[in-house]
């Protein structure tokens, strides 16, 4: 009973989320409410960047160096071209007689999910929870020109506490 009193007072007062947020920051919810992408992404020497003509076998060692699981794949741009996840990998070796002398962009998932920097932490999960191709683990962070600044790793977000 005291909690739904407490419900509907606040309700009346207009509190909003983003007032729990300021008066409980260091809560779940309030880490929640206002922890942003930039916050707990990887970036700078963290980033895995690959060139989009670069061989699987170039590219292998910094999926595995950079321990994200996955490589960014851009143009001769910056731009972000696709990427190339440890999944597919194996599959595309499973396929062909000689990958390694293949391109990235060969295997790569050109249209891969991303997210700016200044987006909220728990919306940029629940992306990668409900995605319509089945749920995935890395999201990759763009800036206003779809260059990479960022790798967001769902074991980044559980380390932050969010969930």
């Amino acid at each position: 009973m005291g909690d739904a009193l407490a419900v509907a007072l606040l309700t009346l007062r207009g509190f909003t989320r983003d007032d729990f947020a300021a008066f409980h920051p260091g809560g779940v919810l309030g880490r929640s409410l206002l922890m942003r992408v930039e916050q707990i992404m990887h970036a700078g020497e963290e980033l895995p960047l690959v060139d989009r003509d670069l061989p699987l076998r170039a590219c292998l060692p910094v999926i595995v160096e950079k321990r994200l699981g996955c490589a960014c794949v851009v143009d001769r741009d910056g731009r972000l071209a696709g990427i190339c996840v440890d999944g597919d990998v194996k599959r595309f070796l499973m396929a062909h007689e000689a990958p390694l002398d293949l391109p990235v962009h060969a295997l790569m998932n050109a249209a891969p999910e991303t997210v700016r920097p200044d987006e909220l932490v728990l919306g940029a999960l629940r992306r990668m929870e409900q995605r319509a191709g089945g749920p995935i683990t890395v999201l990759i962070v763009v800036d206003d020109e779809r260059r990479p600044v960022g790798v967001l790793h769902i074991h980044d977000i559980l380390r932050a506490g969010i969930v």
